[in-house]
């Protein structure tokens, strides 16, 4: 009698433990991972092939920041529906062919209502057709290093051929952050309207877990329930995917569990790079790496990724460091948003910086000497007041953002 309240003992600490690998079935992989600094914080089956169901739509959309990005596409364009698009299976908005959507309502409708339909048609405006399309992806993909990934269409639908692991999806996740930072606020959107009808997000953790901002869910039969997460708690990042999960709520619980658990692992102060561990106080840049006066426009091209995923930057005799233009400054300290692998990352966070803060300042890119060896590109803004240093940082920070003031002295 007590071998038997013994084992039911061990067996319901099992349970309170990890509630979700009770349900988990041979199509489970979870992985957490430190956005910061790389560090791997939970990984069970984070190498195994999986569907990647509806997660498909965050490499998707990373295609269409591409084309926005590189100006061959703008918000306000029209898309058109194609017949092809029409046949596509719920979730869907239901458009009609030949109906069309605006670039922007086409992102609100992948981000938040995931909808087929939609996902075919921006393919087909991108490459042409959905197959060619589906093969760019997967070139995206190994360029990324989501060496086992294959995509076969733009929406995530069964396809056998189409697979992925979580540690593959946790790499999307980092670019999307790193090489769209100003997009990425689209994954947050908790709900859009389109047509008359309101769609509220499948993410449910937003709004629910502290500092949730993304990403996507999804799911199909063969998959099972999935979820890529993204939280900010105290300035750090932290990024999870659960994939094979047997039901929405059990899923989000889980990751929820797991990302609780991950954040506890880490220390308690704040980092300040979202691709690199670079130390919170930068380092002086190194000779050769002083900044001139003036403005100049970047058009810096992903190339192949390195080892640990992320772009590489052009050489460093090519660019140099930057300024680029801004307004009339009123101050004599400084913020720092983040060290980064590529130029028109580090800009396109300095410019969210700008955005969310409304800062009157000079916007500076700087090309500096990583820890590691590597080059990266400093983000900061300057010719600020200590108050508005202070209030933006604590703003930025609260947003998602990493950021940390400079007085004069250390800027």
């Amino acid at each position: 009698m007590k071998n038997c309240l013994y084992i039911l003992f061990c067996m319901s600490a099992l349970l309170l433990a990890n509630p979700f690998k009770v349900e988990a079935n041979n199509k489970y992989a979870g992985f957490v991972i430190h956005a910061n600094s790389g560090q791997v914080l939970y990984a069970e089956n984070s190498n195994a092939l999986r569907h990647p169901a509806s997660l498909t739509k965050v490499m998707t959309l990373y295609e269409l920041f591409t084309e926005l990005e590189n100006g061959r596409i703008q918000l306000q364009d029209k898309i058109t529906i194609s017949y092809n698009a029409t046949r596509r299976p719920p979730s869907r908005l239901g458009l009609k062919k030949g109906e069309k959507i605006s670039v922007e309502d086409a992102i609100y409708a992948l981000a938040v209502k995931s909808a087929n339909d939609i996902a075919t048609a921006v393919a087909e405006h991108i490459s042409g057709s959905e197959s060619a399309f589906a093969r760019r992806m997967t070139q995206t993909a190994k360029r990324l290093g989501m060496k086992r990934t294959r995509f076969m269409n733009a929406s995530g639908l069964t396809h056998r051929k189409q697979l992925t692991t979580a540690r593959d999806m946790a790499r999307l996740a980092l670019a999307m952050i790193n090489d769209f930072p100003y997009y990425y606020r689209y994954f947050s959107t908790r709900s859009f309207s389109f047509q008359g009808r309101t769609y509220r997000n499948h993410n449910k953790l937003l709004g629910r877990f502290s500092g949730t901002d993304g990403v996507k869910t999804g799911y199909t039969r063969a998959a099972g329930f999935n979820l890529l997460a993204t939280s900010v708690q105290k300035g750090q990042r932290l990024v999870a995917v659960v994939l094979g999960g047997k039901s929405g709520r059990s899923r989000n619980a889980h990751v929820q569990d797991i990302l609780q658990r991950s954040f506890r692992k880490l220390p308690h102060q704040p980092t300040w790079a979202l691709s690199s561990p670079t130390p919170p106080r930068p380092e002086p840049a190194p000779d050769g790496y002083e900044a001139y006066e003036g403005s100049i426009s970047l058009q810096a091209s992903l190339t192949d990724s390195d080892n640990q995923s992320f772009p590489r930057p052009r050489p460093v005799d090519e660019l140099g460091a930057l300024i680029l233009e801004s307004s009339q400054s009123s101050g004599d300290w400084t913020i720092q948003v983040g060290a980064f692998y590529a130029p028109r990352v580090a800009k396109n966070a300095a410019r969210e910086a700008i955005d969310k803060t409304n800062l009157s300042g000079t916007v500076q890119i700087a090309q500096i000497q990583g820890r590691s060896g590597k080059v990266l590109y400093r983000a900061r803004i300057t010719g600020i007041t200590k108050k508005q240093a202070k209030s933006a940082c604590k703003l930025l920070i609260r947003n998602g953002m990493d950021c940390i003031s400079l007085a004069p002295d250390l800027g």
